[in-house]
């Protein structure tokens, strides 16, 4: 089958059989036409359909960010709305505080107050007090005020509200009274009681002896202060106190309980009724469609949280605005979008007419047809410049204008300059002709067509001509191409064919270079010629061939960094001629000698460079067999990247594939080649076998992945800690041998205890996030000290590890005659 022998026709007895495979064809034809296929795109869905979807979805994109935008610009006005309004709303609590204290100094001073109280006189008091609390409420509007005297430690006096209640013990409900009783101090705070949460401020009273006699209290209602207060537009506050008050508060205070919060009375909020639904279910709202809140929590005397101000802000007109804008940012973008996309489908038109024509003009050109010509506006250059050449083809054919033809700009090297009114006008642009001719691109690529299709119908009569030279035959002046040279032809494919087949199963890729080489010189004639490869790693060069007689035709510095050549790095063929100066390492004489450096590509790269000297009176005929020599490369290429390949699997079979490190296959073939060396040489080597310890409870508790972290982590402990000279090697499961070269006394003991040491304050980390520590069993074994082979030395290393093992664990243990009592091995 893959010599392209056709596949036998089914039998028509079986048409279950052939069903499934046409159906299948028919899938995948499905497949290859579908839209979702760019290949398949017409210019109608690249540039109409597709930018069409794109600037919808743009528009919608950008309308969606800008109102993201714009809420997020809502958000921080908001909030910070909300932050003003909750200072203020602070600094109006504060200033009635410093109102109330500044209302009960006076009392705490006048004589008549102490008198009053020193004297335990109720009814003087009540005289006095009452006119100057009514002159208080009517002076500054709050019907809220009270004044609250009190005897020590905490007995009712006289309250403004109720002059017959005296006498009661308030020890137990009135803290505050206490201690301001007890520290003779000021106290000013918030307190619950039945009348609501009040503002209070108390200041002892003293006689001139400076006696303590008692307290007085000013206080008002904090809900008055709330409602008497003139809110800015939009804003809104509720006062919540904490559910343990309910019992405390009158029911006529009590506005309703919503979740572990009290509501006072004669408040309101915007969306008032979900954010009470809010504190039953969720709690106390940031914010509920347009409205945001903010919390500011109350304290008592004491610290304690009694509830807060609940604080919201109505931003629906904020909203509104940012919604319009967006509207309006949104059409514009659109309308624009519109224009953009119907200005894409009128130029897109026009480039699909020119298409079409091109397409019909070209196919014309297959049949050996070049008399078809693309629709341009027709300029007689006898009209414009009065020309009285009569010799000239434009003069008997109009249509066969100068322009890309005869002028300074003509496509036809023979005809370039030609055109006698140059020496007028000096070049072409300058030409009222041009001027008249000339267009966008698209009327340039008519008028380009249809000169290039003139020309080919003359080329096409010297095409044997560039054939024959391009061969290098000697019938190269003659007419037709004759069965010579097609013979010639075919002799530098049978070479290729050649080629490509004796490079095909060959063993290293150093014989591909050599048969290259060989060709090279044969079939192609070089004769100073070097092939160079780079490194995979792209950090040295290397000589696969060199044929140059000169030691210094070779660039030195390239050996060490492959990117200053500059065939590598364009990935294009460099010549000497005609710029010498175009890279330095040319190491030519450009009067004598052109350099020629043709990039060979692998596998995407440029993988290496043949580089040839030739002599420059040559050079035209070697140039134009330069597509020979690269396509030798292009054949070297693929069978090339091949072999690279193999020897990258073949490394990789001699590692262990989870942790990097050789395995035992790798170590079979080593111990062979450096025992010997060892022996010779009388160095002493150190072996290591390195085991994990309780490594199966790993696997157990974390599971297999997370047992090869830990294995993959140790073993980049292991090849941190010995030298980079020293060998690793994945013994088997959790074991690992270290083979340590050239050691001295003691040396491998050291660096068992610092592999040990190394791991036991390791942290592992696992896949899951977590991190481990384990610890490790060491035991080695020197040879030719403790055993006369290397196989040897490693038993011994491993009869010592298990020792360690049977002696606890986390040990390290060197190989001892009295553990090995067998007498051979």
């Amino acid at each position: 089958m893959a010599g392209g022998c056709p596949m036998p026709t089914p039998s028509t007895n079986a048409p279950s059989r052939s069903r499934p495979s046409s159906d299948s064809s028919l899938l995948n034809d499905l497949k290859k036409s579908s839209i979702l296929n760019p290949t398949n795109w017409s210019l109608r869905l690249r540039f109409l359909t597709v930018p069409a979807a794109l600037l919808g979805l743009g528009c919608l994109t950008l309308a969606f960010i800008f109102q993201r935008y714009q809420d997020m610009v809502v958000v921080e006005s908001v909030d910070s709305r909300l932050s003003v309004f909750q200072h203020w709303i602070q600094d109006k609590i504060t200033n009635e505080f410093d109102v109330l204290l500044s209302e009960v100094s006076p009392l705490a001073a006048m004589p008549e107050v102490i008198e009053s109280m020193r004297q335990r006189d109720k009814d003087h008091l009540v005289r006095y007090i009452l006119p100057y609390t009514e002159r208080l409420r009517a002076t500054t509007g709050r019907e809220s005020l009270y004044f609250h005297f009190h005897l020590p430690p905490a007995v009712s006096f006289l309250r403004t509200w109720d002059v017959d209640a005296a006498g009661a013990d308030l020890t137990d409900i009135r803290p505050i009274v206490v201690k301001a009783n007890k520290y003779r101090s000021p106290f000013r705070g918030i307190e619950v009681g039945p009348g609501g949460a009040a503002m209070r401020a108390i200041i002892p009273l003293n006689d001139g002896s400076g006696e303590h006699i008692g307290t007085v209290e000013a206080a008002t209602s904090l809900e008055n202060l709330l409602e008497t207060t003139a809110l800015p537009p939009y804003f809104g506050a509720m006062l919540l106190l904490d559910k343990r008050f309910e019992s405390v508060l009158g029911q006529n205070r009590i506005r309703g309980v919503h979740g572990k919060w009290i509501v006072g009375r004669g408040f309101s909020l915007p969306q008032e009724n979900r954010v009470l639904e809010a504190l039953d279910n969720a709690g106390v709202p940031e914010r509920l469609g347009n409205a945001f809140y903010r919390f500011l929590p109350l304290e008592d005397f004491e610290g304690r949280a009694i509830g807060g101000i609940l604080l919201g802000y109505d931003s629906m007109a904020l909203f509104k605005s940012t919604v319009s804008e967006s509207l309006v940012f949104g059409l514009i973008f659109l309308l624009g979008a519109m224009v953009l996309w119907f200005h894409i489908y009128w130029n897109v038109a026009r480039v699909k007419l020119f298409l079409t024509h091109l397409e019909r003009v070209l196919g014309n050109t297959v049949s050996g047809d070049f008399t078809g010509r693309l629709d341009t506006t027709p300029v007689h250059c006898l009209d414009i410049l009065h020309c009285t050449k009569t010799d000239c083809p434009v003069y008997h054919d109009p249509m066969r204008i100068c322009y890309l033809e005869t002028g300074s700009e003509a496509l036809s090297a023979v005809s370039r300059n030609t055109c006698i009114f140059l020496s007028r006008y000096k070049h072409c642009r300058l030409c009222p002709v041009y001027a008249r001719r000339r267009g966008d691109e698209l009327v340039e690529m008519r008028h380009t067509v249809n000169t290039l299709v003139r020309l080919w119908g003359g080329f096409m009569g010297r095409v044997d001509q560039v054939v024959s030279g391009v061969l290098q035959t000697s019938e190269a002046s003659q007419g037709p191409s004759s069965l010579g040279q097609v013979s010639a032809s075919l002799e530098y494919m049978a070479g290729l064919t050649a080629f490509s087949h004796d490079i095909q199963g060959v063993y290293n890729r150093w014989e591909v270079y050599n048969i290259l080489g060989d060709a090279c010189q044969r079939s192609l004639g070089l004769g100073q010629f070097a092939i160079l490869e780079f490194a995979a790693d792209g950090l040295a060069t290397n000589v696969a061939a060199n044929c140059f007689a000169a030691t210094d035709a070779l660039c030195s510095e390239m050996f060490a960094s492959p990117e200053l050549c500059r065939a590598k790095r364009l990935g294009k063929p460099v010549f000497s001629e005609p710029t010498p100066a175009l890279c330095p390492f040319f190491h030519v004489d450009p009067t004598t000698h052109v350099r020629c450096c043709l990039p060979m590509v692998m596998g995407g790269a440029v993988g290496g460079v043949m580089t040839f000297v030739t002599e420059a009176a040559a050079f035209a005929s070697k140039r134009l067999a330069l597509s020979i020599v690269q396509k030798y490369l292009t054949e070297c290429a693929p069978v090339l990247t091949s072999l690279n390949l193999l020897e990258i699997t073949r490394e990789q079979s001699l590692r262990d594939p989870l942790t990097g490190l050789h395995n035992r296959r790798f170590l079979d073939s080593y111990v062979h080649h450096y025992e010997e060396i060892s022996r010779r040489t009388e160095k002493r080597v150190g072996f290591l076998m390195v085991d994990v310890d309780y490594f199966k409870q790993v696997n157990d508790k974390y599971g297999h992945l997370a047992g090869d972290a830990v294995l993959k982590e140790l073993s980049g402990l292991v090849r941190q800690t010995v030298r980079a000279a020293d060998l690793a090697v994945r013994f088997g499961g959790e074991e690992f041998l270290i083979l340590l070269h050239e050691v001295r006394p003691n040396f491998t003991a050291v660096v068992a205890e610092k592999i040990r040491q190394t791991v036991e304050a390791h942290a592992f980390p696992l896949p899951n996030g977590t991190t481990i520590h384990k610890t490790v069993s060491v035991g080695f074994a020197e040879y030719p000290t403790d055993a006369a082979s290397f196989y040897k030395a490693i038993k011994f290393a491993d009869v010592a590890l298990y020792k360690a093992k049977e002696g606890g664990r986390n040990k390290v243990l060197c190989f001892e005659q009295s553990m090995w009592r067998d007498q051979e091995y």
